[in-house]
């Protein structure tokens, strides 16, 4: 076998790996579970705080606590990804009103053409401006609704689905 057949062979094989990473929930409370998930050629990494509940710190949105807990939250999901993100093709996440400017920095590792910013429109200025600032003004930015639940959820069944043809 000659050194191209062996390197496409190898491609042919490779998985396609994406990481959906939000503070709330994906779908419906506790329709997803966290962890990976394998699809034929891909392999779904789901980070979520509110799979228990319908959003992280519902009924407490604009409370200093709230905040503290997305911050953290989130802190807490995308350090999580960090030993594993050269291996991962594409990261989709959630930015909400409430604790983006956080979510955006700590991304900055993350080059623009692995991310995709799924932002709902509250305070869509600011965001895009700090995704500028950190450097990923190339990065994808798709428009959702305030939650970002049923967004991300289509992200996945989307994913599923290509993944089948």
């Amino acid at each position: 076998m000659t050194n191209k057949k062996q390197i496409k062979k190898s491609i042919d094989r490779a998985v396609e790996q994406i990481a959906i990473i939000t503070y709330n929930c994906i779908g419906n409370p506790q329709q997803y579970e966290n962890g990976w998930t394998n699809y034929p050629g891909k392999k779904v990494l789901l980070m979520q705080n509110g799979h228990r509940s319908e959003r992280a710190v519902a009924g407490s949105e604009n409370s200093a606590m709230a905040e503290r807990i997305r911050k953290s939250t989130l802190s807490y999901l995308l350090e999580g990804i960090k030993p594993i993100l050269p291996q991962l093709n594409h990261v989709y996440l959630y930015v909400g009103a409430h604790g983006a400017e956080g979510a955006i920095e700590m991304t900055k590792d993350i080059p623009a053409e692995k991310i995709t910013y799924v932002m709902c429109k509250c305070n869509s200025y600011e965001k895009k401006a700090l995704i500028r600032e950190i450097g990923n003004k190339n990065a994808e930015i798709m428009s959702c609704e305030c939650g970002g639940n049923y967004t991300l959820e289509k992200i996945l069944k989307d994913i599923k689905k290509e993944s089948k043809k």
